[in-house]
């Protein structure tokens, strides 16, 4: 009998103390082995093991002729806050413009390549790297006689749009958006005779007497649609308007240049407003409606290819670290979203939509990741 008791103790004691000891010894050893394959943990993505050139997608691997894939995709940014301008050192959701930039020189001095074929899903972004990657497209086909064709997968606005627009020809996927011509100023707060500063036995804030006033300064006609505090402009942020209006009225040229629009009709019926397949192509910001595969097939025709192969760039992917970290402790596993658009937030001027969540990425809401599509 008191080895029957010895017995159930000894069970009894293994259980309850033993076994949480061994999981957490097991959990501590797999972090280190995770820990070590990413480079002390320090990073948050796993950069592609072809840093230097491009992986081959598609069509004849053994082909001499080559198109070119390169993606903008989330917010455009001048480069990653992990550093590095190579496509390949980019982890997903979201465009370095001086990566893109680099990307089409290489290309120019590739004599294979015979096109590009840039695939856009962006709600814009900063205005440096727009700026930056409308010119290597522009410079791309001056200098090599190349065509770039556009194609548009969900989304294409503000700076995505201003980047793309010199191409050859644009086209965009059943259910797209594309527009949001225009520019995004700082979000002003105004706080109406407060009260208290410490939000009563409810928590933090601002109570106020007045109510609490948000201005966003913006050219093109709704471009601060979204904004739930819209409110008119006052006296003493003419300055940060004329700023906005600066680059609008560059924007509104750049569109008349190299598109197939009238300054009059951006301004007067488009707005900064985003528009479906059918008006898009109704006011010139595409060419038509077309599937992925169907504008590289065009693409290739425009090039005089039949027989050719598609390289694109692997971009990086989330580092083992992050990963596990995110699995267990419920944090955001898409951490350069948010660091991207700790860049386009901290702007005094920005070319970004505000619809479908994208404003929290321009304005540094905390309820980013929640919020994105």
């Amino acid at each position: 009998m008191g080895r029957f008791v010895k017995n159930i103790l000894i069970q009894f004691f293994t259980l309850v103390f033993g076994l949480p000891i061994a999981i957490a010894l097991s959990f501590a050893a797999i972090i280190g082995v995770v820990f070590v394959l990413s480079d002390g943990g320090g990073g948050q993505f796993v950069a592609s093991e072809d840093q230097s050139g491009t992986v081959f997608l598609d069509g004849d691997e053994e082909a001499t002729d080559v198109l070119l894939s390169i993606n903008i995709e989330g917010p455009i940014i001048t480069r990653s806050p992990f550093g590095g301008d190579d496509l390949a050192q980019l982890p997903p959701g979201f465009t370095s413009g001086r990566a893109v930039s680099r990307a089409f020189r290489e290309a120019a001095e590739r004599p294979e390549v015979k096109g590009i074929f840039v695939s856009v899903t962006s709600p814009g972004g900063m205005i440096e790297p727009a700026l930056e990657m409308s010119r290597a497209i522009q410079t791309y086909q001056d200098t090599t006689g190349h065509p770039v064709f556009v194609h548009v997968s969900g989304l294409s606005a503000s700076a995505a749009v201003y980047a793309t627009a010199p191409a050859r020809m644009i086209f965009a996927a059943d259910g797209a958006l594309i527009g949001s011509i225009g520019v995004l100023g700082p979000s002003l707060d105004y706080f109406d005779d407060p009260v208290a500063t410490d939000g009563g036995i409810f928590g933090g804030g601002v109570s106020t007497d007045g109510g609490i006033e948000r201005m966003v300064i913006h050219s093109g006609k709704g471009k601060d649609l979204g904004n739930p505090f819209r409110r008119p402009s006052l006296d003493e942020i003419r300055n940060l308007q004329a700023n906005a209006d600066e680059y609008y009225d560059d924007f509104v040229r750049h569109m008349a240049r190299f598109r197939p629009m009238d300054e009059a009709v951006i301004r007067k019926d488009m707005g900064a407003q985003i528009f479906s397949n059918k008006r898009a192509q109704k006011f010139g910001l595409i060419d038509g409606t077309a599937g992925h595969d169907e504008a590289i097939d065009m693409l290739a025709r425009e090039a005089d290819l039949i027989n050719y192969r598609l390289e694109g760039y692997a971009r990086g992917s989330l580092s083992p670290f992050a990963f596990l970290t995110g699995l267990f402790f419920g944090q955001n596993t898409k951490n350069e979203v948010p660091l991207a658009c700790a860049q386009v937030a901290q702007m005094p001027l920005a070319m970004m939509s505000m619809v479908n969540g994208w404003g929290d990425c321009r304005y540094g809401a905390t309820s980013l990741s929640a919020n994105l599509p």
